[in-house]
């Protein structure tokens, strides 16, 4: 019987051979994330704890100084490398050549104590203070870092689409998000509380890890041949025509802008520089944000190997556009139930579980969030230009992170120093991620209504530089929603929110008893019914709009999708169930009728996204008949 073969461009594998280009990328992902993540946790941590940098230093530091090589170093790398020829490949060049001034720049993290003692010593800059010195060396030791580390983030995350066929890419986008999982896992486990007292010593190995497993993956994998630039492109590719050619393509449509600036907002909203001083505050110690995000990781890396076997089959029924679209409005209620702690403060252990908790079921929406995005660039950027287009966002991206991250450093010390809020000020972060999430979310919305006038579930992308302005696109089957999926979903909203109501009438008697139950009759149960009047209205409205496309008729709204009303149901139930838990603890205090009136006003946030997918999808949606 002949061997069956998997054929990527020139390449051609054996299943034996494919599991090891797999198993390859899989090893050079898992330590070159174990890598950055000692280094962009301990950082930090040194400047702040240690040394006693500011939070302007730190971010300027941490933030911005890869900022301003991201918007210059990454497009530069990455539109050369989709246009780059050699016997090694066209991205991995990039890595291994770059590999040892990286490794030494990691080194130099290590001794920069040691550094800074020498030029002290023998620099002329004995009258500065010890620690000026030393946040002055990282500062000079992270541009170093900064600056090769954009030629491995450049072209990285290139390489499966390129070495694996195209059948599969999902599956290892999958294996690829679990393995970053789990080294994050370990390093938050295991190693995060040694983050002061082994600061050398992690280093050190994060040294030795990336050389070991990404450079076993630079010389054990290859990647395919390409044919060779013609006269034109190759002409277009040089200097002053190259960047035109860059800016030309890259930014000639207002889907691509979409695209960029609601990836660029929700990387402003996601900078993390201070979440680490949010626990500290909130009173958990290292040892506790460790386990916290230790077991974290362990569910997440549960729940991304059930994403990676089951998840990326649903991204490709339901479509990744789609399925992103339901994670960026899922994604709005992480900052939403952090909020509720800049009015009240509940126990350190009770934020603890509450943190857990919160977790586990706004990362079951988040890991096909999370799944799906690399599938939606795969299916929305132009293969030719795959690396030019990612490029392209990652520098308007890094733009709007360099810029506000500056922002952020100063309203942090403002209302740390200037408003006298003191540490209680890392508790605004979240207000900070919510104010820039919604405006990303806007321009996905943007973006996903382009998608379905360009041809939805057939798209084919806009691309000025061929004939037809249009570049065709992967195309496969997909699952739209049945009239009996939809009833289903909303079923299971309708329950949770019915669970809401009982919830809030269980709290409202237990506080009656206890003298302290006001609250409760004035604003718990009212806006808990509110809910449930909501939902009723929504799904009278989706009935009308079903029975009118069973007759044949045109619906007055869309139908949501069945994918998003499970995973409403589900965000909506554990949100509900924290709520309960955060009130019940504190249940003799005015705290509980706060805790739990917030999670009443998420759970109509979480009604609005399902009317907002229904008005999004006015006029495009589709029902199977079975």
């Amino acid at each position: 019987m002949a061997k069956k073969i998997y054929e990527c461009g020139t390449l051609r594998y054996s299943l034996g051979g494919l599991l090891v280009a797999v198993g390859l990328i899989l090893f050079a992902f898992f330590c070159f994330t174990l890598t950055t993540s000692i280094v962009n946790t301990l950082i930090p941590l040194q400047l702040k704890d240690v040394l006693g940098a500011d939070n302007k230093t730190i971010t300027v530091i941490i933030s911005t100084i890869g900022g301003i090589f991201n918007i210059t170093i990454c497009p530069m790398v990455s539109f050369k490398s989709d246009r780059y020829r050699s016997r090694w490949g066209r991205r991995i060049p990039f890595i291994l050549w770059t590999m040892v001034p990286y490794v030494l720049s990691i080194l130099f993290f290590a001794f920069s104590g040691s550094i800074a003692a020498f030029l002290r010593n023998f620099a002329g800059l004995s009258k500065v203070a010890p620690a000026t010195v030393t946040i002055i060396t990282i500062g000079v030791v992270m541009a170093f870092y900064q600056f090769f580390y954009m030629f491995v983030a450049s072209v990285i995350y290139y390489i499966y689409n390129d070495v694996i066929p195209v059948r599969f890419q999902a599956r290892v986008v999958g294996a690829v998000q679990v393995a970053t999982t789990a080294a994050s896992t370990i390093f938050n486990l295991f190693l995060l509380k040694y983050s002061i007292s082994c600061f050398k010593g992690l280093m050190i190995l994060a040294a030795v890890v990336y050389a070991v497993g990404v450079g076993l993956m630079c010389f054990m994998l290859k990647e395919p041949e390409y044919p060779p630039l013609s006269e034109k492109d190759a002409r277009n590719s040089k200097g002053s025509a190259g960047a035109l050619t860059f800016i030309k393509e890259s930014f000639s449509h207002p889907f691509y802008w979409y695209a960029f600036i609601s990836t660029g907002l929700l990387s402003v909203s996601g900078i993390g520089t201070f979440l680490i001083f949010y626990n500290q505050e909130m009173g958990l110690s290292l040892d506790n944000i460790g386990k916290l995000f230790g077991i974290q990781g362990i569910i997440g890396t549960g729940l991304s190997i059930a994403g990676a076997a089951v998840g990326t089959l649903l991204i490709d029924r339901w479509h990744p556009v789609r399925v992103y679209l339901f994670g960026i409005l899922l994604a709005m209620l992480e900052p939403l139930g952090f909020l509720k702690f800049i009015f009240s403060t509940p126990p350190p252990m009770v934020f603890w579980w509450s943190s857990m908790m919160l977790a586990v079921f706004l990362r079951i929406g988040g890991t096909l969030f999370s799944f799906s995005s690399m599938p939606v660039l795969m299916r929305t950027y132009p293969k030719s230009r795959f690396g030019q287009f990612c490029s392209a966002c990652a520098m308007l991206r890094s733009v709007l992170v360099l810029v506000f991250g500056l922002i952020l450093g100063a309203c942090i010390d403002l209302l740390k120093y200037q408003a006298g809020l003191g540490d209680f000020a890392y508790r605004y972060i979240w207000g900070w991620r919510l104010l820039w999430m919604i405006p990303s979310v806007v321009f996905f919305i943007l973006l996903y209504r382009q998608w379905l006038k360009l041809g939805g579930d057939n798209f084919c992308a806009p691309a000025p530089w061929s004939e037809s302005g249009r570049e065709e696109m992967p195309v496969t089957e997909i699952r739209h929603p049945t009239e009996k999926l939809v009833k289903l979903g909303m079923i299971a909203v309708g329950a949770v929110v019915l669970l809401h109501i009982v919830m809030a009438a269980v709290l409202c008697v237990i506080s009656l008893r206890g003298g302290n139950g006001r609250g409760f009759l004035v604003l718990g149960m009212p806006l808990a019914a509110a809910a449930g009047v909501f939902c009723w209205l929504i799904w009278r409205g989706v009935a009308r709009d079903l029975k009118k496309i069973r007759n044949g008729q045109q619906p007055v709204n869309g139908i949501p999708h069945h994918g998003l009303l499970f995973l409403c149901a589900i965000s909506a139930a554990g949100m509900s169930g924290i709520g309960f838990y955060q009130a019940l603890s504190v249940i003799s205090s005015v705290s509980a009728v706060w805790f739990w009136c917030a999670e009443s006003l998420i759970l109509l946030v979480i009604l609005l996204m399902i009317i907002l997918l229904i008005r999004i999808e006015r006029g495009y949606s589709e029902i199977d008949k079975a």
